[in-house]
């Protein structure tokens, strides 16, 4: 019969033989990850150097938009849908989620200027002023409001960024009362106007604002 102390001896040695196995096991499996990083090209340095993409050679991949460029509802007025279906990756992390990239402006300054949309009922169309570093300045909504239309009311809204920067907005809201399910007569036709100008500083300010009753 054993002795419960050599009992004892024979689980300590099981423990020491076990933790040795372990120790021989994490010694290959670092000797094994240091020798794939010498082989890997994408070695810790090289994924740096990957990421580490500036700002503003982001932005230079952008087209540039001709202006006068014309919004109806988020969308140009003329030509196929706008916006760019493959962005960098890198870039996306300066914009909201879930958005469309239109484009940038033409403006020679030190800043970036940005035109996106997100998507909702509408494109709703915002610009995004950026310094060279990619910290956002500004962000604007280039729509006064939105289109929408119910039993009484209809709204169209439109913009335009101009050839001078300047961005112009525009909306008309129809008040209607319908005779029927199909007949509506139009009781009055309100007209709203914005415009927004190019500081020295490179931000835009509302410079005019305006609405009145055309019928």
């Amino acid at each position: 019969m054993n002795h419960p102390n050599d009992k004892r001896k024979q689980r300590r040695e099981a423990r020491r033989k076990g933790a040795k196995l372990v120790l021989a096991g994490l010694a290959c499996l670092l000797l094994f990850t240091a020798c794939c990083n010498r082989m890997n090209p994408k070695s810790e340095a090289n994924l740096t150097e990957t990421t580490d993409v500036s700002f503003a050679a982001l932005v230079e991949a952008l087209p540039v938009l001709e202006l006068p460029y014309t919004m109806w509802c988020g969308l140009e007025v003329h030509g196929p849908l706008p916006w760019i279906e493959d962005v960098d990756k890198h870039l996306i992390g300066y914009l909201p989620e879930d958005v469309i990239v239109m484009g940038r402006l033409p403006i020679d300054n030190d800043l970036i200027y940005i035109v996106y949309g997100k998507v909702g009922d509408i494109i709703y169309p915002y610009l995004n002023i950026y310094n060279k570093k990619g910290e956002r300045l500004d962000s604007l909504y280039l729509h006064i409001s939105y289109c929408a239309a119910d039993e009484w009311k209809r709204t169209s809204t439109y913009s335009t960024i101009n050839k001078d920067y300047s961005i112009s907005m525009t909306d008309t809201s129809e008040y209607i009362h319908y005779l029927d399910t199909k007949t509506f007569e139009t009781d009055s036709v309100i007209l709203k106007k914005e415009l927004l100008e190019l500081t020295d500083k490179g931000l835009y300010r509302k410079t005019k604002s305006e609405s009145g009753r055309i019928r």
